[in-house]
């Protein structure tokens, strides 16, 4: 995946993620990306409470490749919905 952030170097981030029923990796790559998304609806979709999919819809994304989008949803999509106890 392409992360676009304007806080990284020329302003996007290409990264290689694995995962598996053992685990996952994230690293650097130069490789093509499949999804190319803001940092931001990776950071919500991330935190839960939203899917990945709701969080590009205000603020774009490319598939690269049929299917991309729909497969980081399920990647990222969490069970439970996060609580906070405290206020803040």
């Amino acid at each position: 995946m392409e992360l676009v952030d304007d806080e990284a170097a020329g302003g996007r981030t290409r990264l290689a993620l694995d995962a598996s029923s053992e685990g996952a990796t994230c690293r650097p790559t130069d490789r093509s990306a499949d999804l190319t998304l803001p940092v931001s609806a990776l950071g919500a979709a991330y935190l839960g409470g939203s899917s990945l999919r709701d969080a590009v819809i205000g603020r774009g994304f490319d598939e690269h490749r049929a299917g991309a989008l729909a497969e980081a949803d399920a990647l990222l999509r969490a069970i439970d919905e996060p609580w906070c106890s405290t206020f803040f």
